[in-house]
């Protein structure tokens, strides 16, 4: 039965008179949680179980709360109320964002990926990983190193190392191919900062600009063609 309870546990559980006041039961709080359709904090509910002792987070009527139970050497035990509703909606927005972003970039045919100050792969989208992870390859959370192999590593490192030390880097480079013929691309690579300015990562963008450099190597030869029977 209830001992004690603030002017808050009430207000904020929205919870009826007869609830707050000392000596109402934990059996008539459940059924009640029941009847409104909070079976967190129901008959069911493993958080005010006798056993229970990991903090748990409840919606009820739209707002969060985060519920904490500690015993008390009598055999009792007190549970916590902190309301963490803008937190969670926050959280919420981030995820939503978050989706949004992989839509778009699994939507483009731009290869991007993200990685983080200890060289790891936090993000790849969907372009990248048909380039750089054939034959089921796996590269989110791997290094950068084991992933691109210690040649390609070697080759890259100078601007992985500007990106990671704050500069934006734009450069070509030859990217993996699965039937031999060159493939040419073209990468950015911009730092990414956190609220104190430190760099935490970077994202690394790359163009597929293979057409383009046949299309320039085949204007190059004609051109020399060219001159070559204009001083024959």
């Amino acid at each position: 039965r209830l001992v004690t309870a603030n002017r808050q546990y009430g207000q904020l559980l929205e919870l009826p008179a007869e609830l707050v006041e000392p000596g109402a039961s934990l059996h008539a709080f459940q059924r009640f949680n029941d009847r409104r359709d909070v079976p967190e904090l129901g008959t069911a509910s493993p958080i005010v179980a006798a056993n229970a002792s990991t903090p748990a987070e409840v919606s009820v009527n739209g707002r969060w709360f985060a519920i904490k139970r500690d015993p008390m050497p009598d055999g009792g035990f007190v549970i916590s109320y902190a309301e963490i509703t803008e937190r969670r909606l926050a959280e919420e927005a981030l995820h939503d964002t978050e989706e949004r972003i992989k839509l778009f970039a699994n939507a483009v045919p731009t290869m991007m990926c993200y990685i983080d100050d200890q060289e790891h792969y936090r993000f790849v989208n969907r372009a990248y990983r048909a380039s750089f992870g054939r034959n089921g390859k796996q590269i989110l959370s791997r290094p950068l190193r084991n992933v691109l192999g210690d040649a390609e590593y070697a080759h890259l490192r100078p601007y992985i190392d500007k990106a990671l030390k704050g500069s934006t880097v734009v450069f070509d480079l030859t990217l993996p191919s699965a039937d031999g013929e060159p493939r040419f691309g073209l990468a950015t690579y911009v730092p990414h900062r956190d609220a104190k300015a430190k760099v935490v990562g970077f994202f690394a963008l790359i163009q597929d600009i293979t057409e383009r450099r046949r299309a320039q190597q085949i204007l190059e030869a004609a051109k020399e063609d060219l001159e070559r029977r204009v001083y024959e």
